[in-house]
């Protein structure tokens, strides 16, 4: 029901927030399983369901989609400008995993201190900040630097009803 909802607003608000309520609501049962998970005291299940979805979502979906896209079209175009931004915010990510995994081993190897968590708050802070700046770069002041590259292929249709 969400992917279908998403689905039908996306066809009616275009590529850019389809594309973000699909990332967004995609994930919806992962956050609450998440959730109640923590409430019930397991935050180690809660790191190995994040770092699974992670996995999953950077190499086996992308993985997939370039091995099915190459089987399919020699060539493939993609727009560089948006490549470029999406390998920024993907260092980010690798940087805001990797910093608080070298503290906790280098400075908190018995367990956690005080730091270690402000840290983690920090980076959270940071990583919402940025994606909210990043919503606001996409979607109100550069919608152009992530238009599709004219041409390319696999351009998204739409098949079924309409919703009213």
């Amino acid at each position: 029901l969400i992917v279908q909802s998403t689905e039908q607003i996306a066809m009616r608000t275009g590529h850019a927030v389809g594309g973000l309520l699909n990332a967004t609501f995609g994930n919806a049962p992962e956050l609450i399983i998440a959730l109640v998970a923590l409430k019930a005291g397991y935050p180690d299940m809660v790191r190995a369901s994040i770092i699974g979805a992670i996995l999953a979502n950077l190499l086996l979906a992308l993985g997939i989609a370039f091995f099915v896209g190459g089987i399919r079209y020699r060539d493939q175009k993609y727009n560089p400008v948006a490549a470029r931004i999406y390998s920024s915010m993907m260092l980010l990510a690798v940087a805001s995993l990797a910093v608080p995994s070298a503290f906790s081993r280098h400075f908190a190897p018995e367990g956690t201190i005080w730091q270690e968590e402000l840290l983690n708050l920090g980076i959270a802070g940071l990583l919402l900040l940025t994606y909210g700046l990043y919503l606001v770069f996409s979607l109100k002041t550069h919608p152009g630097a992530f238009a599709s590259v004219e041409g390319s292929a696999g351009e998204a249709h739409h098949d079924g009803e309409r919703w009213s």
